[in-house]
């Protein structure tokens, strides 16, 4: 039954120092097409770090791998169960951060949270023990392990990678060496067992492609401890990419997800799951150079996951050395394949581009883009990102300064949140060298909304890997999300899904949740506001 729920790049530049004083937002300036007019009614504006709460830097100003500048993750989710949403801030020198919401989008501190002084990159709340309390997976920069925090189901953490079988790291490890460079990392039922798997990528040099294993697939045993079933898995051939992050998804109904994977130096690709191995796809149509930021969502309403993957867009005439500049990519699902409709969707245009996700910012029902960008070389500096509005069939068209997102610095992960619970998205911005930055969502008129979040029995409550369609009213289009925990560039979202109903404020006429195993629960009347379905 329904319950209503109380609530990439070339070796990187030394990077310009990281500047602790605010800074204001930068205002839309005709010399970049991409930014130019004005702020529109339905937009975001940023919150000054006095209000959020957020004033704690990423980085430190440290060397320690040479790619600090490429960092700047977070992860969200409701981590103390009082109905809001939280955030975990890595940070480059630690101490790590646990912000804990006040119930209105401000945030403050856990004063219990003992944070790490290691060098932490990408981060994810994930349910790994099957407790229905969310326990925190955080990757590392340098020689550190990576840290796994149990949920003691009062917002307490204990780590416990290591008894754990989740630390990435021996003494002996020759995979990891002085610099692991891990980034992202996501959670899926790789092998279809009931639980949820660990998959953790690590981004590497283009010179040091096909040297090491460094990329690991964590297979859960049920009870949130781990083995290696990297090699098992066939996914030793990671040697030879350098990826971000990886997004999963079944995209054949057989319950097996597929492993879309955001790689550098030109190596994104589809992997299939037979159910035994991951196999990659030989398709040239994965053309971006330097995948980074990425995800998935239905843009063009035809019930399937389209997947969009972030790069590089120069407007040098030529490329400069050492990165390509063609742009970024949107991959349309036919059903069996993968069609590039990146050109004719809109969306090739852009700069830098690192954080990348779809959210309904205007609660018309259909997939916006958000972008984040900029990096320390010339002309990318201080660059706003990108935002870009979907008329419903796919198509898309530069809205940056109407979204009023005018932000111009060095922005790295970027994740949608309903942070004061008002129905309208916000944005959680985390930059490389400033503080990161709470981005309100604003729209002119009353709109319909849905939140949805699950609950079912086993080892996976949350029902990560869940397609969830709704019809707002009698004959309207129905629209797909899906409740998954996947990186956007080392930022987990929580696991729940938002949806905008446009004029439409009741509650959605049906509704359907198609679980990861292939069972399907089907409601009537869901809504409005914030729901919780219990799988019966």
């Amino acid at each position: 039954m329904a319950h209503i729920w109380a609530c990439s790049a070339p070796e990187p530049p030394t990077p310009d120092p990281p500047d602790d004083t605010a800074r204001e937002p930068a205002r839309c300036v005709a010399t970049d097409p991409t930014v130019e007019g004005t702020p529109g009614p339905d937009r975001w504006e940023a919150v000054p770090a006095e209000v959020s709460g957020f004033d704690q830097l990423h980085w430190d100003g440290a060397r320690r791998c040479a790619h600090e500048a490429l960092l700047g993750g977070a992860a969200v989710g409701d981590v103390d169960d009082d109905g809001d949403l939280d955030v975990f801030l890595p940070v480059l020198g630690g101490p790590d951060g646990l912000w804990l919401n006040d119930g209105s989008g401000t945030f403050a501190q856990a004063a219990h949270w003992q944070g790490s002084p290691q060098s932490s990159s990408g981060a994810l709340f994930v349910d790994v023990d099957g407790d229905r309390d969310l326990d925190l997976f955080v990757a590392s920069l340098g020689p550190d392990p990576a840290l796994l925090y149990i949920n003691d189901g009062n917002g307490g953490f204990r780590e416990e990678a290591a008894p754990r079988g989740a630390s990435l790291w021996t003494p002996t490890d020759e995979a990891i060496g002085d610099c692991a460079d891990n980034f992202g990392v996501s959670a899926a039922d790789v092998d279809a067992d009931g639980d949820l798997d660990l998959f953790v990528a690590s981004w590497q040099p283009r010179a040091e492609l096909g040297t090491t294993r460094r990329n690991r697939l964590l297979l859960n045993e049920g009870d949130g401890t781990f083995v290696d079933g990297t090699t098992a898995w066939g996914l030793d051939a990671l040697a030879d990419r350098a990826p971000f992050g990886a997004l999963f998804a079944d995209l054949d109904g057989d319950a097996w997800p597929e492993m879309h994977l955001v790689g550098d130096w030109q190596t994104s690709g589809l992997w299939r799951n037979d159910g035994m191995r991951l196999k990659p796809v030989d398709s040239l149509v994965y053309s971006d150079e330097n995948g980074m930021g990425s995800d998935l969502g239905d843009v063009d309403g035809d019930g399937d996951l389209d997947w969009f993957v972030g790069s590089i867009r120069d407007p040098a005439p030529e490329c400069p050395d050492g990165w390509g500049c063609s742009g970024n990519r949107l991959y349309a699902w036919t059903g069996t394949e993968h069609l590039d409709v990146s050109e004719s969707a809109g969306v090739i245009e852009g700069q830098w581009t690192w954080g990348s996700a779809f959210v309904d910012r205007d609660l018309d029902g259909d997939l916006d883009l958000v972008l984040t960008g900029g990096f320390p070389v010339d002309p990318f500096r201080q660059r706003a990102g990108t935002v870009y509005d979907n008329d419903g069939s796919g198509r898309f068209t530069a809205a940056t300064c109407e979204a009023g997102w005018t932000w111009a610095s060095q922005g790295r992960t970027v994740i949608p949140l309903d942070a004061d619970r008002d129905g309208v998205l916000d944005l959680l911005l985390v930059d490389a060298v400033e503080r990161p930055t709470l981005w309100r969502g604003r729209v002119a008129e009353p709109r319909g909304w849905l939140g949805v979040e699950l609950e079912q029995p086993g080892a996976n409550p949350f029902g990560i890997g869940a397609r969830i369609r709704i019809q707002p009213t009698p004959g309207a289009p129905w629209q797909l999300r899906l409740l998954h925990a996947n990186t956007l560039y080392l930022g987990g979202p929580a696991p729940e899904i938002h949806v905008g109903m446009g004029s439409h404020t009741g509650s959605a006429h049906r509704l359907e949740v198609h679980w990861p195993d292939g069972a399907v629960d089907r409601y009537d009347d869901v809504g409005p506001g914030r729901v919780r379905l219990v799988r019966p």
